[in-house]
């Protein structure tokens, strides 16, 4: 893809205070753009989506590029002048306003938005504008919107700025005489490093900026977890399973009830409360992904305010709980209504963050289960690379290649041809009203039937354009709609991601009895639907919710998929957060946008961890493991592999070690039963149990398992310091290797499909 060119120069005149200015050089090219006339107007278009429209409706519709530079932690900003070469780009045009933003859950035509008689001889009136400074897991940067283009009204000449020069004055941040430079964040940059370095535009200097110092004196902590899941009581044992599972993975999790968290800090509410455990968590621990495991009556919502052009609204923003920068509590003010500009909140999160919003210890059982088999013993027959691109007219048509198509059609090809073609070589088919290429043409309606026929055929991704409402895909083609009864009775035998840039669908925290004005009643949103239902297949789902919107909405869609797809570990919750992530620089301090709109209510359904298949499942079919006398070999037969081995009866808490990108470990003094996992993106982790003794009693086994032990014992009770209960090989091949013997007591079965190999020493 092309890209904006970055540069800077560096140096360092001495003012007042120690003030220093630094040069950073930005260079833009007419090749990153497309010029597209519509009569006497302009239209203009960046070809890769780097640049989008900013600003109020009083603006031209001039792209602009978000631009975040790392600064020191000691250091802030400090004031801002720059200065360019331009060139004529386009003359005798009319560059039109930007358009009223629309929400998705209504229909509403595009009315163009020109007026007569421009307001200002040039636009924009800065071409750069500072919009705040963040900071992330400890990392400091500052962020501006700039505009390379510049409108001369009177002359109706549009010039770009091809070369622009920022220069940067930085001062040195006001501190409480009671806190030091080495006063930092114990767990600073251990989650988003990369994310920073990539993020700026100088992000090649933070391990000097942010280089670690060894004197500063950190907590100890027996145990360090990587990933936390907050839950109650009644759903915990359903999530036990899937921590159980992370922790065999190589990521040590650890279950948290909102009980003890309100009973660790009885005056607080309950989100305050959570955030808090959590933060103590992420300063203590090496926490990196947080799963809030429930619906809004298990673990609740920070309902944060959140306004609009035609009115207030209040949205549910999980990520509250992952920011801990600026005020802690999103309520700088004190009167209970969070997230306002006034309450100095910071949107840049710590930690990856996503929910499973189950009501019932059942539907928790759906979720952890689907997780768990996705990830460790996927059903690979009929196996499909492909994603379905769908929707209908949102409110208006699209020229392209001489075509008209709808504004839908328009948007699904700019998210494929800009964030997913260019990084993966799956399968593309689209059903829109104004196209489709299935074998009946235009005879295969986007209908919500139609798309239900779809959704069953096992798409790795859906990415859906309509508009919508709290249980429903509505105004597809001829008046028809995807509502929740289809999503219910779903069946899909593969596994899907779904993005939506339909409003509302999202609404998590919403019930029928919410809209008194409504005759329809439900009991869940679009997307819970889809999560609760055992038999559809829907891995995650990332949509809004409260409103989408048509000219913001699908950049974020955009952004999610070019994050997985080109980055290294395919996580779901990652991407997620990524995406959200590239449209910080547009957010703005002084009044609210749609793109901070969309950050807030951008809330993830899903694992954070969960790392998606995006070619079909490999196995490691050349893995070599021998066990004797404690002493463990390992190789993995493909290269650059995670290895963890963890104590089986007490969840890691004995044993723990993991090793990362390696070809294999030799291991000796392993003198208790342990898990063995190799797992690496793309491939069907390796699983076995070893030890001089190995127990399996009460376990029901949905993967394949290997055994590599002096002794094996299996049954309902063959060491009391677990849990009695049968042993069932569900799913796959169990294989035993035994240097002395296996005894199989009682309570043991093979299920039909299942397999059971013992080999003899």
């Amino acid at each position: 893809m092309r890209k904006f060119t970055f540069c800077f120069l560096l140096f360092f005149p001495i003012y007042l205070l120690g003030q220093k200015t630094r040069v950073f050089n930005i260079k833009f090219s007419e090749q990153d753009f497309s010029f597209i006339k519509d009569g006497d107007f302009l239209n203009i278009v960046s070809k890769d989506g780097k640049a989008v429209i900013w600003g109020d409706t009083l603006d031209l519709a001039l792209p602009c590029v978000g631009v975040n530079i790392l600064i020191d932690s000691m250091e802030d900003y400090g004031g801002l002048t720059y200065d360019g070469h331009e060139v004529l780009v386009e003359s005798n045009i009319l560059v039109d306003y930007n358009s009223v933003p629309i929400p998705t859950n209504i229909h509403q035509e595009v009315i163009r938005s020109y007026r007569k008689k421009y307001t200002k001889k040039s636009y924009p009136e800065e071409n750069v504008q500072f919009t705040g400074m963040h900071m992330m897991d400890g990392y400091n940067y500052l962020s501006f919107v700039v505009c390379p283009f510049r409108y001369d009204v009177d002359n109706k000449k549009l010039y770009l700025l091809k070369d622009l020069s920022l220069y940067l004055d930085l001062k040195p941040k006001s501190m409480p005489s009671n806190v030091s430079q080495k006063n930092k964040l114990v767990s600073l940059g251990k989650n988003m490093h990369d994310i920073v370095k990539d993020l700026t535009i100088n992000g090649n200097e933070l391990d000097i900026m942010y280089h670690t110092d060894s004197n500063i004196t950190r907590p100890i902590s027996m145990i360090n977890y990587n990933y936390i899941i907050v839950t109650n009581e009644v759903l915990r044992p359903a999530f036990e399973k899937l921590a159980h599972w992370k922790t065999i993975k190589g990521k040590r999790s650890k279950v948290i009830t909102v009980e003890d968290c309100c009973d660790a800090y009885p005056n607080m509410d309950p989100q305050l409360a959570i955030k808090t455990v959590l933060a103590n968590y992420y300063f203590n621990n090496s926490m990196e992904y947080v799963l809030l495991g429930g619906d809004t009556n298990i673990v609740p919502a920070r309902i944060c305010y959140l306004p609009h052009y035609e009115n207030t609204t209040d949205t549910p923003a999980d990520l509250f709980y992952a920011c801990l920068d600026n005020n802690f509590a999103w309520d700088a003010n004190g009167n209970q209504i969070y997230g306002e500009l006034t309450d100095n909140v910071d949107l840049s999160p710590e930690f990856i963050l996503t929910r499973a919003s189950v009501s019932t210890l059942a539907e928790a059982e759906i979720f952890v289960h689907r997780i768990i088999e996705y990830e460790c013993s996927p059903k690979v027959e009929g196996w499909t690379n492909s994603i379905l691109s769908c929707g209908s007219k949102l409110s208006t048509t699209r020229i392209k290649n001489n075509l008209v198509i709808s504004d839908s059609q328009y948007q699904g090809e700019y998210v494929y041809e800009n964030g997913v073609q260019p990084y993966w070589d799956g399968t593309l088919f689209e059903l829109f009203d104004t196209y489709s290429d299935h074998l009946n043409g235009a005879n295969y309606d986007a209908t919500g039937d139609n798309i239900q026929i779809e959704l069953a055929k096992g798409y790795t991704f859906v990415d859906e354009f309509s508009h919508g409402w709290v249980d429903v895909w509505r105004l597809l083609e001829n008046g028809t709609v995807y509502n929740l009864d289809k999503a219910e009775s779903l069946i899909n035998n593969s596994y899907t991601t779904i993005t939506t840039t339909a409003c509302h669908t999202n609404a998590f925290d919403k019930i029928s009895t919410d809209y008194p004005d409504q005759t329809a009643y439900y009991t869940t949103c679009l997307s819970e639907s889809f999560i609760r239902n055992p038999n559809s297949g829907i891995l995650a789902y990332l949509g809004s919710s409260r409103e989408g919107w048509i000219y913001y909405s699908y950049l974020f869609d955009y952004k999610f998929y070019e994050y997985l797809l080109s980055g290294n570990d395919k996580q779901f919750g990652r991407a997620a957060m990524l995406a959200k992530n590239a449209y910080l620089a547009e957010i703005s301090t002084t009044t609210f946008n749609t793109y901070q709109r969309l950050i807030m209510s951008l809330n993830p359904m899903g694992d954070p961890e969960m790392s998606i298949f995006t070619q079909n499942p490999q196995s490691f079919d050349n893995v070599s493991v021998s066990f004797s006398n404690g002493s463990l070999n390992v190789s993995t037969g493909v290269s650059n592999c995670n290895i963890c081995i963890s104590s089986a009866a007490d969840f890691g808490d004995g044993y723990y070690e993991t090793y990362n990108n390696v070809n294999g470990v030799i291991l000796s003094g392993i003198n208790t039963d342990c898990y063995l996992c190799i797992s690496k993106q793309g491939y069907i982790p390796y699983i076995a149990r070893v030890g001089n003794s190995v127990f399996l009693q009460n376990e029901n086994i949905f993967r394949n398992l290997s055994v590599l032990s002096t002794n094996t014992y299996v049954g309902s009770n063959v060491n009391n310091s677990i849990t009695q209960g049968s042993v069932s090989i569900q799913k796959g091949k169990f294989t035993n290797k035994s240097l002395n013997e296996i005894i199989i007591q009682n309570d043991f079965e093979v299920k039909t499909g299942a397999e059971l190999e013992i080999l003899l020493p």
